[in-house]
């Protein structure tokens, strides 16, 4: 990619130079240049001379200070030099920033702090990489993460919401993308998975919130709030204004009441789920009731009584919340003893009651003493206070008592038979049998291994059991990873081969616990009929088919050829020598040397039995040499042939 956009700065230049001395404007000359980069919407500057970024484009520019303080102020046309058109800046870019429409630069692939560059491309011309903000949405106002992003270069900005206060722009951000002054890379949770992001922050390190930039007050940017709590969720809407941010416009929900209003925000008027207290008010007193309220009209009626004297009749006469407070109430359950018969409320007549004082209907008395349960400090007489005794219905059981073997925590402990039959195995349950034997049955509980390499372990057979090993792998080729029983997961830097993830280096390897880069990979095919155009950190080494040039293909007689789509096409038709003996010419067909078809050559021929005589002939396509004549002095009347004399005269026909 780099060496692309190197051609195509390289390019770009000379098309405009070459445009001022010929017919062809430099417009004309940009359009001729390689299209085939991907493209962002763009449009023209009709008025400018040449293909330009045009006016308003690119949204917004690097709104968060990016560090350090400004000591140059950029000259009229120079990079960051304020302007509102293309045509006022020395590399005819004219870009909105948050404060203002400033004037960049192209590129090739550095571009100063807080600026990236970015490809963008207009009708009639190619692709052009210009310097744009890195951070030229950051808190912007937002409500989708496509308000986020303006070039594929840049994407991965996300939408964030910061609870009811609003969505606002981040900024993907990682260890080579830090973010600007004023902010810090987090994780944010955004759709259920966690993305870095750029968030504002104060000098002390807290969350901030996000503020309007100019840009976002000009665009009028907003986004949606909310107040929320126990009541309900209340929403609104905040506005990018000249003054600011404008406060959230929703409401803080509250219990719904009769008020002909939405009061909880859940779009319904006067529904009301908790019962609305009222009162009735005279000199007695007040009484309390619940409002029943006419759904939307904001009004209803009490349905409280009306407070009248206190009489000692067992009513609360005047609501103050004790029925006949004027009178004597020995048990306190509410009801005046001039009208109580019976103090406890346990249908026992206090005439009658084992404890009168104490409710108990079924009158239990397990000592048989005076006394009944309810009201009976020890109700198994063993000398131990029912409060101090875990058993005070059991002689056999208090915290006097001695352990022993019959299933029953006799001494109060939490515990029962305890060390009678312990085997000192976790992994069994240990019981004392009432005829003192023991057993020991094998459990399921968890249990300890002695092992940190496993998550979770269990009894299993008697036996502690481990399961769930920890995965110790880091996912770093660069470390061998293991797990120690006593330390957990380790990782051992190592020095073998490894990947950096750059298609343009090779022989990558470790060191340190990291994959280093190995030489560069050099990007020649040694074909003649290709352009190498660089390397793609992504892809690899790039190749461009050509076509028309002169080319060889390697072949000692037949290798001239041109160039056709990448490879090296011989030329046919070429003179060569076929070294097939008396048929040595040759010409070049399809890459090879074929014979001649029809060339002169010499055919040896017996005259005789005892002697052979040369003769001219043709080469056919296969090589032979086929005889066209013969001597006439070899020749016998009336034959068309060979005459062969030797002791006999023999007519050979030619053909």
């Amino acid at each position: 990619m780099a060496w692309a956009k190197r051609w195509w700065i390289l390019s770009s230049a000379v098309a405009v130079l070459l445009g001022s001395c010929t017919s062809e404007g430099p417009a004309e000359a940009l359009a001729t240049q390689t299209k085939d980069v991907k493209s962002v919407d763009a449009k023209v500057d009709a008025a400018a001379d040449v293909a330009k970024i045009p006016d308003g484009v690119l949204v917004k520019a690097d709104a968060p200070d990016t560090g350090g303080k400004d000591t140059y102020v950029p000259k009229p046309g120079e990079f960051g030099a304020e302007c509102q058109k293309n045509s006022e800046c020395d590399d005819s870019y004219c870009i909105p920033t948050a404060d203002g429409k400033v004037c960049t630069k192209a590129c090739i692939e550095d571009c100063p702090t807080g600026w990236s560059c970015e490809k963008v491309s207009v009708p009639g011309a190619d692709v052009q990489y210009i310097c744009v903000p890195r951070f030229n949405r950051l808190c912007d106002p937002c409500t989708s993460h496509a308000e986020c992003i303006e070039y594929e270069g840049l994407t991965g900005s996300k939408c964030i919401d910061y609870a009811g206060v609003g969505k606002f722009c981040g900024a993907i951000c990682g260890k080579d993308t830090p973010c600007p002054v004023g902010y810090t890379c987090q994780d944010v949770p955004v759709e259920g998975k966690l993305s870095k992001q750029c968030i504002p922050v104060a000098d002390t390190g807290a969350p901030k919130e996000c503020a309007c930039s100019k840009a976002a007050m000009e665009l009028g940017k907003g986004t949606t709030c909310y107040n929320t709590n126990a009541n309900g969720t209340c929403y609104g809407k905040r506005q990018c204004t000249a003054q600011g941010l404008s406060p959230c416009t929703a409401m803080k929900p509250s219990i719904e009441t009769c008020n002909g209003k939405d009061d909880n925000c859940d779009n319904q008027i006067d529904n009301i789920s908790l019962p609305e207290p009222c009162e009735v008010k005279n000199a007695h007193g007040t009484c309390v009731g619940v409002l029943h309220c006419d759904p939307a009209k904001g009004a209803g009626t009490c349905d409280a009584k009306t407070p009248e004297p206190e009489l000692c009749d067992g009513l609360d006469n005047n609501c103050d919340g004790v029925a006949d407070d004027a009178s004597q109430d020995g048990d306190k359950d509410g009801l005046a003893d001039c009208v109580d018969d019976d103090d406890d409320n346990d249908t026992i007549l206090d005439t009658a009651d084992n404890c009168p004082i104490n409710a108990n209907t079924d009158q239990v008395n397990t000592d048989g003493d005076p006394q009944g349960d309810a009201c009976d400090k020890d109700d198994d007489n063993d000398n131990v206070p029912d409060a101090e005794d875990c058993a005070p219905l059991n002689t056999k059981v208090n915290p006097k008592a001695q352990e022993i073997c019959d299933d029953l925590d006799n001494d109060c402990d939490g515990e029962t038979n305890e060390g009678l039959c312990d085997d000192g195995k976790e992994c069994t349950n240990d019981k004392c049998q009432t005829d003192g034997s023991c057993v020991h049955t094998p459990n399921k509980k968890a249990c300890d291994d002695q092992t940190v390499c496993t998550q979770t372990s269990v009894c299993v057979g008697g036996k502690c059991v481990g399961s769930g090993f920890l995965n110790c792998d880091d996912n770093n080729a660069c470390t061998d990873d293991w797990c120690d029983p006593a330390n957990g997961c380790q990782h051992k830097n190592n020095a073998v081969a490894c990947d950096d993830q750059n298609a343009c280096t090779e022989n990558d390897y470790c060191k340190g616990g990291k994959c280093v880069a190995g030489p560069f990979v050099k990007c020649n095919d040694n074909n003649p009929c290709t352009q190498d155009n660089g390397c793609s950190p992504l892809t690899g080494c790039q190749y461009n088919p050509i076509s028309g040039p002169p080319c060889n293909t390697g072949d000692s007689q037949c290798g001239q050829g041109t160039c056709q789509f990448g490879q090296c096409i011989s030329k046919d038709g070429v003179y060569c020598k076929s070294g097939a003996g008396k048929c040595p010419e040759g010409v070049c067909k399809g890459g090879s040397c074929v014979i001649k078809q029809g060339q002169i050559c010499t055919a040896k021929y017996e005259v005789d039995l005892c002697s052979d005589v040369e003769v001219p002939g043709v080469c056919t396509s296969g090589g032979n040499c086929v005889a066209q004549a013969v001597p006439s002095q070899y020749s016998c009347p009336g034959c068309p042939g060979l005459c062969v004399k030797c002791f006999i005269q023999l007519c050979i026909p030619i053909f």
